[in-house]
C-alpha cells in the first residue's frame, strides 16, 4: 500500500506559509499565540466570587481588584461538525482560576481565586499591585483544584486524567485553557492570552488505486495518546529539545492505545478526499527523528530509535484489505501516519494546534516503512510447475546456480539459458512469496533472502529485489534467482 500524505498544521485561527516535501505539503501558522484565546480588559474594583456591587471602592496602593474581559478570537479554518461529542464551544470560558504568585514564582501574593460561573465577558479579581506572575486557567470544572498551589511548579504539576476523548472537556463541553501574564498590575488594565490545553486532529482519506486493483477500508483510529492532560505549560517551553528528558509528558504517565475511532460509516474512498472525523487530544511532544523521507517516518526513526520516543508518539492507523490485479487479496494491511509539524522528522503534537492529515491510498508499496502488508488469503490461477497443471505462471522448483547470489545481468542470462524461462516481475515475485507455503510445503527450497526481479525502478534505473523474509523491496547488486515461465 502506498500513499500520498498532506498534513496541515495550524494554530487555531490562522494558517500561513508552506513547506514542500517529496509527497507532502505542510502548512503551519506563524505562532501558537496567534490562535490563542485573548483575554483583555481594564483594571477595576472587584472580588473573587461576588457580584460587582459587593466590591469595595478605592483600593489601597498595595492591592486592589482587576477586571478582566474576555475576547475570543475567531477559529479560522476550524469548523465544527456533528458527531459523538456534540455542542463543543472551543472559545467559551465557563469557569476560571486566577493565581497570583511573586515575580520569581516561588510564593503566593494572593490566595488562588476560583470563579465557578463566568457570565458574559467580565470577572473581577483581587490582586496585589506588585511585580508578579498572574495565572489564568479556564474550564477545569473543579472548585478545589488549585487551592494548594504556592509556586510555579505547583501550577504546572496539575493534571487531568483522561482515558477517552470526551474527558478532555471537563466543563460543559468547553476546552480547558490557560495562560500567564507577568508584570505589575495597575488600574490601567492588562490582557492575558489563553491557549487551549489540547490539540485537534482531523483526518481526510482518498484513494487512487491502479486499474484492476481495489482497497477496502476497514478502520481509521487515533492511537498512542497520553492519559494525562496538563492544564498549564509555559508558552516559552513548548518546543521539546533533542533528548528524551526534554520530551513531554514523561512516559511514566501511561498511554491510551486506541484513543478515538474515526472509521466513517461510508467506507467508500474516491479521488476526492473525504473527512473521516476529528477529535481532541492532550499534547504529546516526542521530539525530532532521523528519517530523511516521509516513507520512513516510523517509531524506529523517532528520537532514541526502536526503543525510544517513537513507542509513545501519537499516530493515525489506517487499516484495510488490498486486492491486486491478479486476484490476490491481502487482508489487514496497516498504514501509520505519525503526527507532527512535518511528515518526515517531527513527532510533536502541541496544544492549541490543529493537525489536518490527508492520506491518499495509491497501492501496495513494501518500500514504504509505514506500511505493514497483511496476510494473503486468495490464490488465483498461478501454479508451481511441479503440480503439472495449467496456469498463467509457473516457477522453478529450485534457485538458479544452486542458490548462489549473482548480479542482475547474470540473473537475466541464467534464466534465459533455458528457452521459455525468465526473471519474474516484482508483482509475480510478490505473489510467489505470498503463496509459496500454500503451493509447496517444504520442497520449494526458498531462502529468506533477496531475490532478483525483472522490474526496473524508474527513479534509480536499477532493478528491484524482494526480501522473502520481510517482504520489503530494494535496489541491490547481488541476489538469488528463481526463474518463471508462462503457459
Amino acid at each position: 500500500m502506498n500513499s500520498k500524505v498532506k498534513t496541515v498544521i495550524s494554530a487555531w485561527n490562522a494558517v500561513s506559509g508552506n513547506v514542500r516535501g517529496i509527497f507532502v505539503r505542510m502548512g503551519r501558522s506563524a505562532s501558537l499565540a496567534a490562535g490563542a484565546l485573548l483575554l483583555g480588559g481594564a483594571l477595576l474594583m472587584g472580588g473573587c466570587s461576588k457580584e460587582s456591587d459587593d466590591f469595595p471602592v478605592g483600593p489601597s496602593e498595595e492591592e486592589g481588584f482587576v477586571e478582566i474581559s474576555f475576547f475570543p478570537e475567531s477559529m479560522g479554518e476550524v469548523s465544527i461538525d456533528s458527531r459523538a461529542v456534540d455542542g463543543v464551544n472551543q472559545s467559551s470560558v465557563r469557569d476560571l482560576w486566577v493565581i497570583q504568585l511573586n515575580s520569581t514564582g516561588t510564593a503566593q501574593l494572593q490566595d488562588p481565586q476560583f470563579f465557578p460561573r463566568v457570565y458574559g465577558s467580565v470577572v473581577k479579581v483581587k490582586t496585589k499591585y506588585q511585580s508578579c506572575r498572574l495565572y489564568c486557567i479556564a474550564n477545569t470544572g473543579n472548585a478545589t483544584l488549585f487551592n494548594d498551589v504556592t509556586t510555579d511548579a505547583d501550577v504546572q504539576a496539575k493534571t487531568l486524567t483522561v482515558m477517552r476523548e470526551w474527558e478532555c472537556l471537563p466543563q460543559q463541553y468547553s476546552l480547558p485553557m490557560s495562560g500567564v501574564w507577568t508584570g505589575t498590575p495597575t488600574s490601567s488594565g492588562m490582557s492575558i492570552d489563553l491557549q487551549r490545553a489540547v490539540a485537534r486532529v482531523v483526518v481526510m482519506l482518498a484513494a487512487d488505486i491502479p486499474n484492476g486493483n481495489s482497497f477496502d477500508l476497514t478502520s481509521v483510529k487515533v492511537k498512542s495518546v497520553p492519559s494525562v492532560l496538563y492544564y498549564f505549560r509555559d508558552p516559552s517551553k513548548l518546543d521539546p529539545g533533542t533528548t528524551a528528558a526534554s520530551c513531554y509528558p514523561p512516559t511514566s504517565v501511561g498511554f491510551v492505545d486506541e484513543w478515538y475511532d474515526m472509521t466513517p460509516y461510508d467506507k467508500t474512498l474516491g479521488a476526492q478526499a473525504k473527512e473521516c472525523g476529528w477529535c481532541y487530544l492532550p499534547e504529546n511532544a516526542r521530539g525530532s527523528g532521523s528519517a530523511t523521507d516521509q516513507r520512513n517516518k516510523t517509531a524506529a526513526t523517532a528520537l532514541g530509535g526502536a526503543l525510544g520516543q517513537g513507542n509513545y508518539a501519537t499516530y493515525i492507523e489506517i487499516t484495510g484489505d488490498y486486492t491486486n490485479d491478479v486476484g490476490y487479496k491481502y487482508v489487514g494491511n496497516t498504514y501509520r501516519i505519525y503526527l507532527g509539524a512535518d511528515a518526515v522528522k517531527d513527532y510533536n503534537v502541541k496544544r492549541n494546534t490543529v493537525y489536518t492529515v490527508t492520506a491518499t491510498i495509491k497501492g501496495m508499496d513494501a518500500l514504504d516503512a509505514r506500511i505493514t502488508v497483511g496476510s494473503c488469503l486468495s490464490s488465483p490461477d498461478v501454479y508451481d510447475y511441479t503440480d503439472n497443471a495449467t496456469g498463467r505462471v509457473l516457477y522453478a522448483k529450485s534457485d538458479a546456480s544452486n542458490g548462489s547470489a549473482m548480479a542482475w545481468k547474470n540473473a537475466l542470462l541464467a534464466c534465459a539459458e533455458t528457452p521459455g524461462w525468465r526473471l519474474p516481475t516484482l508483482t509475480e515475485l510478490n505473489i510467489i512469496n505470498c503463496m509459496r507455503d500454500t503451493w509447496e510445503f517444504t520442497s520449494n527450497g526458498f531462502s529468506n533472502n533477496y531475490y532478483a526481479t525483472a522490474t526496473i525502478d524508474t527513479a534509480t534505473g536499477k532493478a528491484y529485489f524482494l526480501n522473502f523474509n520481510s517482504g520489503l523491496r530494494s535496489d541491490m547488486n547481488d541476489a538469488r534467482v528463481r526463474c518463471v515461465r508462462e503457459l
